[in-house]
């Protein structure tokens, strides 16, 4: 057992170089995104002037509506925030005139840019890459970032004589050290990994340069006879399914009867840069597959795949297809990319200088950082997962409670060149998985062969994997599909134990519109997990005695959760 720390094995001083390094290739790609709107606004410059003169008089219009704050009259003001917008919950931002006139002052404005960049008329991916700079830089330069601009901090610093400034400037401090420079989420070391999170109990049966698979103890008399192999994100570490006791993913299916192996990838460094995306699947999932049929003694195993470790599932279906193989029986898919067509957010972030830089980098280290991808994924909600940290911990000086889910988010894991390079220009950039045209390790994986029943499951707040993309992707598979839409977000939707808000859609068949798709499904006020362990249930084969833990072939090792979960 060991203490969660410093995610990627952090080290003093790193932090700040790393800080450098993410704003000069975000400085470059604002300045690339912005530039044809300010070309466009000028081009235009009735329009944008029109635009600014509305911006103006409704600026006047809070401005009186704010003087007549405290006379009796407080007057309509031009514009409210968004619902669940939680940095103007303050009492402050409608009682204080100074915070009101300064909250109108900030959504006009950022009204404002966003009003411009559509004028501009620019095509589809400029345009959202337009809108998604705008969107950071307004959430950048919000008034709550700022102490004079922030009513809790600014009262906090006058209640303590501003000692809550001090612990917020060693907050920072700290961050910037031992956090690559972003403000963490979570206490450092509020869990350890064994005891509060990965805390199912299991070996270790197989490890390789590449993973540790683990075979989990079970904890009924019997059990099915066909195993379930979980193959985890391999951009993340996989405990985010077997989180703390009652809310692991992996424990509800121990418990209900089922051997459960799951793989626990290396945090990858230079001496794995080569490994690609086939790598990932012949070297690991496969290989996986092989250690868990030959334990079990199963002809068949069940496989669960989360993210782009559904992805993996996927070309391994189709990749068995194509030789004939029919070892997988079914597929569980979890937020999951089959068809990029529609890659959401990510098509504003893939422009070509972005790309060329970041690989740049990638080619002289052999991997992507992880904590450049998280910082990258927090500020895509920023507000919620960014600025609402920096202000609490480094302008009020407050310490983030415990939360497991954010405890598992900030452990991050590192992306091996080659599967990064992949994954962007095969999968994300060409959509070959869903055309059919992908030949890996000597087979063309196509989906149609890919008939085994699938459980696919998408989360409708998924900022990562958009519902509708994975909804989409679903449809490319040639068996027998349920698809299940569940309330939450990329990782709340797949940590949904039973619980009275429990909520997902569901229904067939499923028609091209996803939206068509949503207006006919049904409302169930339940987890999904219940109809999910229920469906695997009725394909993982009769009960019988547990299987070994392990065997000659592939002994069972250190205890769960293995080594590799600490690099």
């Amino acid at each position: 057992m060991s203490p969660l720390s410093s995610p990627s094995g952090a080290e003093p001083g790193r932090g700040v170089a790393a800080t450098v390094r993410q704003a000069w290739i975000a400085a470059r790609w604002l300045g690339a995104s912005l530039a044809p709107v300010a070309r466009g606004a000028l081009s235009d410059w009735p329009g944008t002037a029109g635009a600014v003169a509305r911006t103006a008089r409704d600026t006047a219009t809070a401005a009186v509506a704010t003087a007549l704050f405290g006379a009796g009259h407080p007057g309509a003001t031009p514009v409210v925030p968004a619902d669940g917008d939680r940095r103007f919950r303050d009492g402050a931002w409608t009682t204080r005139r100074y915070f009101h006139l300064l909250q109108q002052a900030y959504l006009l404005s950022d009204g404002l840019a966003h009003e411009v960049v559509d004028r501009v008329g620019l095509p589809d991916s400029p345009h959202r890459r337009a809108h998604l700079a705008v969107q950071l830089l307004s959430e950048a330069l919000a008034p709550t970032n700022t102490v004079l601009g922030n009513p809790e901090a600014l009262r906090s610093a006058l209640r303590s004589r501003g000692r809550s400034l001090l612990r917020g400037a060693r907050n920072a401090a700290e961050d910037l050290r031992h956090n690559h420079g972003r403000p963490r989420q979570v206490p450092a070391a509020a869990f350890e990994l064994g005891r509060d999170l990965a805390a199912t109990p299991g070996r270790v049966v197989l490890r390789t340069p590449l993973l540790e698979l683990i075979q989990y103890a079970p904890q009924t008399p019997a059990v099915h006879t066909v195993p379930l192999l979980i193959s985890p994100p391999w951009v993340n570490k996989y405990y985010g399914l077997d989180l703390a006791p009652g809310r692991s993913l992996v424990e509800w299916a121990i418990k209900h009867g089922h051997t459960v192996f799951v793989i626990s990838y290396r945090n990858p460094d230079r001496g794995l840069r080569d490994v690609t995306l086939a790598g990932y699947m012949h070297d690991g999932l496969l290989g996986a597959c092989e250690a868990a049929l030959d334990i079990t003694g199963s002809p068949q195993v069940n496989l669960l795949g989360a993210c782009n470790g559904g992805t993996l599932v996927v070309m391994l279906q189709a990749w068995l297809a194509a030789g004939r193989d029919r070892r997988v029986r079914s597929t569980t898919l979890l937020n999951t990319y089959i068809d990029f067509s529609d890659i959401g957010v990510w098509d504003a972030l893939a422009d070509e200088h972005t790309l060329a830089a970041g690989e740049r980098l990638m080619t002289e280290r052999g991997y992507l950082e992880g904590h450049t991808l998280a910082l990258l994924f927090d500020l895509l909600r920023g507000k919620d997962l960014y600025w609402h940290y920096f202000a609490r911990n480094w302008l009020m000086g407050e310490s983030p409670p415990p939360f497991d889910l954010l405890a598992w988010n900030n452990d991050t894991t590192n992306v091996t060149a080659a599967a990064h390079h992949d994954y962007v220009h095969e999968l994300a950039l060409n959509n070959k998985l869903a055309a059919g045209v992908w030949n890996v390790a000597g087979r063309t994986l196509s989906l149609e062969r890919a008939r085994q029943d699938a459980f696919v499951v998408a989360a409708r707040n998924d900022h990562i994997v958009p519902w509708s993309s994975a909804y989409r992707g679903a449809r490319l598979l040639g068996g027998d599909v349920r698809f299940h839409l569940t309330s939450g977000g990329h990782v709340a939707g797949v940590v949904n134990p039973p619980h009275p808000k429990a909520a997902h859609w569901t229904g067939a068949p499923l028609p091209d519109d996803p939206a068509q798709w949503l207006e006919g499904a049904q409302l169930r006020k339940e987890s999904w997990w219940l109809p999910w362990i229920s469906w695997l249930s009725e394909r993982a084969g009769e009960r019988a005695a547990p299987p070994p833990m392990g065997n000659d072939r592939y002994p069972a090792g250190a205890p769960a959760p293995g080594t590799y979960i600490h690099l």
